[in-house]
């Protein structure tokens, strides 16, 4: 709010103050340092018009949200609290904004909250937990309200303070109501950190089996029961930094499926296992021809087939022996189709081998499960039409519309003089 700006900018200004969430105002003084004199009495007054127009609801929210942030802002743009121009406040909110100021959460507390009502207010769940140290030190109170809490909020926040919950609720109770919490969760989503839940003993031994089981299911559906055996071979070379967490994401999601083989490759293939992958970094050249040269040894060693092998690759190739030339080999193992999940890099892939790709842009764990379905009907595809060579499937980020928008407007009964008394006093 430049004092030497155009009235029309610090009319604009007033009028965003009006539409923003009300939580961003707490960011006022952290922004603004020492505004003219001018600008503050019209910070002020903007601020305090925009309390008397928010719900209770929104208030309190702010509130909890940083109460000393609440406070400061208060102080700051020195707000009435109590008398303006001689008369008595009593618009409901600006006392609602006093009571806070003065008693804090123990005011809601007085009110007939309990902190598990907190939740409604949308505010993080730490905090919540929190303030039910202020709301009680009675052990049987506080089990009731944990309890409640922990029916009440999502999944994944459970299991984020999980732990919190298990000291307080003990096993038995903890181990019930997380079972719960496991069949309502997005188990995809949590796979890559079956590990981490372990080590920070968010997951009991039952609990573990428990969510493995519910895994198991998740991909049996996604992949629609198919009982297929799959190789992996997954590009591990220096090009390939940026698609290794779709490779460790997709072997996460495909552990619980027939994997008969896994191989990671640059310039040479090596025979590993899903712990190992962790730990690979990318480097080196990249030879696709390595990784499907040990595969083709260890199915014509071992006299075995598989269905369909899937390369997770950018298939930039700068080392032999290269895929074109292996590939030929293929016929005696039975031609299994190449299901190609393509990322990092775009290089082009040419080959009259049976294939299908897959492309992503990158992985996000929200798409985890578009994933799998998206895989599991390539593979299908692949299995039951292997003369198949085309692109079959192209996932891209969504592209963000840019809308023409329309400034907002100050309110001209704002500019009324004795708006901000009338307002507060009536």
């Amino acid at each position: 709010m430049n004092a030497y700006a155009p009235r029309s900018y610090r009319d604009i200004a007033y009028a965003f103050i009006l539409k923003l969430p009300l939580n961003l105002l707490l960011y006022i003084p952290e922004v603004i340092e020492k505004p003219s004199r001018e600008n503050n009495r019209r910070l002020r007054h903007a601020v305090t018009v925009r309390l008397v127009k928010a719900s209770k609801e929104e208030i309190i929210r702010t509130f909890l949200i940083k109460p000393s942030s609440f406070r400061k802002l208060i102080r700051y743009l020195k707000i009435p609290l109590t008398r303006i121009d001689g008369k008595t406040i009593c618009n409901e909110n600006i006392v609602l904004v006093r009571e806070l100021c003065s008693k804090g959460v123990k005011y809601l507390f007085e009110k007939g909250l309990k902190p598990s009502d907190l939740l409604r207010f949308n505010i993080p769940l730490h905090q919540v937990l929190n303030y039910l140290e202020q709301y009680t030190s009675d052990p049987m109170v506080k089990l009731s309200e944990i309890e409640a809490i922990a029916r009440s909020v999502s999944p994944k926040e459970y299991l984020r303070h999980a732990r919190l919950f298990r000291s307080i609720l003990g096993d038995r109770v903890y181990e019930k109501y997380t079972r719960k919490v496991i069949d309502r969760v997005d188990v995809l989503e949590f796979m890559g950190l079956m590990d981490h839940l372990v080590e920070t003993g968010v997951l009991t031994p039952s609990l573990r089996d428990y969510m493995e089981k519910r895994i198991r299911e998740v991909v049996n559906r996604v992949l629609k029961g198919r009982e297929y055996r799959l190789a992996l071979l997954v590009d591990v070379s220096g090009s390939m930094v940026k698609a290794k967490d779709v490779a460790i994401k997709l072997l996460e999601l495909l552990y619980y499926a027939k994997i008969k083989y896994i191989i990671a490759f640059n310039d040479v293939a090596t025979l590993i296992d899903k712990d190992r992958l962790k730990q690979l970094e990318p480097e080196n050249t990249t030879s696709i021809g390595s990784g499907l040269l040990l595969l083709y040894n260890l199915l014509k060693k071992g006299g075995e087939k598989v269905d369909a092998v899937i390369l997770v690759s950018d298939l930039c190739e700068n080392t032999s022996p290269y895929a074109s030339d292996i590939l030929k080999l293929y016929s005696d193992i039975g031609n299994p189709p190449l299901v190609i999940v393509h990322v990092g890099q775009k290089c082009i892939w040419k080959t009259r081998y049976p294939h299908v790709i897959l492309e992503l842009e990158d992985y996000h764990r929200r798409l985890c499960e578009a994933i799998a379905i998206a895989l599991g009907e390539v593979i299908d595809r692949a299995v039951r039409e292997r003369e198949l060579l085309e692109v079959i499937s192209v996932r891209k980020p969504l592209e963000e519309e840019i809308m023409s928008t329309q400034l907002p407007v100050r309110p001209k009964e704002t500019l009324k003089k004795g708006y901000l008394v009338e307002l507060l006093a009536k």
